[in-house]
């Protein structure tokens, strides 16, 4: 679970991370990769009441030393430290004790009250993959955010086999989005980020690549790397509504039930994919961002 530091930058560009005091709200208490000792600096001096002085330069260079991707310096930075540093609200909800942290079952817990709708963005970077109740993982995050607030979405959508338990099909955030009065502010996909054999990664008793059994391909994947990509979803709250679920009828042959349909976003349930794509396209980020890998 980590952040690169483009992704700061960009979510900066789009104003999200311009106002001071501003409440973040870490899904799993992130690592921050290669932060450019200047930029950093400048992100800093933006967001703090004073320039802290010499100490606060110094506190940079080293951040900076230790955040160069894959290893740098010493122990690896906490997103936690650089928001610090900003002056910037921070807390993460991880199932690991440690500083900014407040322990947290995502598979389990309900947001608190003190803590529904107060936060202006909550960052999901490579956490809910690894969370079996997903209904619960994505309930929560809507729950903290508040009305005008963003959330941001990096997880696995190609690729990344045995990473975790789950890997995304863009629909995933594009019908959440219409369900719940989201606005995609942007969608896009990073990658490819290397490449994996299911051979290597599937692992299993031997009898997984017995030729006898139906379609058992081992050959053509052997030959057929998978690649890796991440989804990204930057995702803005626009209203007060509950979490609500969307129901896939896409292989139906017919309209479901009225009264199950009913606890779901039912009028939009047999909207194309492709439709919701084309809309979604406009909000793509026009400068490619280089790739970070995980």
């Amino acid at each position: 679970m980590a952040i690169g530091w483009i992704y700061l930058k960009y979510l900066h560009s789009r104003g999200i991370l311009s106002k001071r005091n501003m409440k973040i709200l870490d899904i799993g208490c992130q690592n921050l990769f290669s932060i450019p000792e200047d930029e950093g600096l400048s992100f800093v001096l933006e967001h703090r009441v004073d320039d802290g002085g010499e100490q606060v330069r110094d506190a940079i260079r080293q951040l900076a030393a230790r955040s160069t991707w894959p290893r740098g310096i010493g122990e690896p930075v906490y997103f936690f430290e650089f928001a610090t540093l900003c002056g910037l609200d921070y807390l993460a909800y991880d199932i690991f004790p440690g500083e900014k942290i407040k322990i947290f079952d995502l598979n389990r817990d309900s947001v608190p009250e003190h803590h529904r709708g107060r936060f202006d963005c909550v960052f999901n970077f490579g956490t809910t993959e690894h969370v079996f109740n997903q209904f619960n993982a994505f309930k929560v995050i809507h729950d903290l955010t508040r009305v005008g607030g963003h959330m941001f979405h990096q997880v696995p959508t190609a690729g990344y086999i045995n990473h975790g338990y789950w890997v995304y099909s863009p629909r995933v955030f594009l019908e959440l989005a219409q369900a719940n009065n989201y606005e995609v502010s942007a969608f896009w996909i990073t990658g490819p980020q290397g490449t994996s054999l299911i051979e290597n990664e599937a692992r299993a008793p031997a009898l997984v690549w017995d030729d006898s059994l139906p379609e058992n391909a081992r050959l053509g994947w052997q030959q057929n790397p998978v690649p890796n990509a991440l989804i990204n979803a930057l995702l803005l709250k626009k209203g007060r509504e509950e979490f609500r679920l969307v129901l896939d009828t896409t292989t139906s042959n017919k309209a479901p039930e009225p009264a199950l349909a009913g606890g779901y976003d039912t009028p939009r349930l047999h909207r194309s994919p492709a439709v919701m794509l084309r809309k979604a396209r406009r909000f793509i980020p026009r400068v490619r961002l280089s790739a970070i890998r995980r």
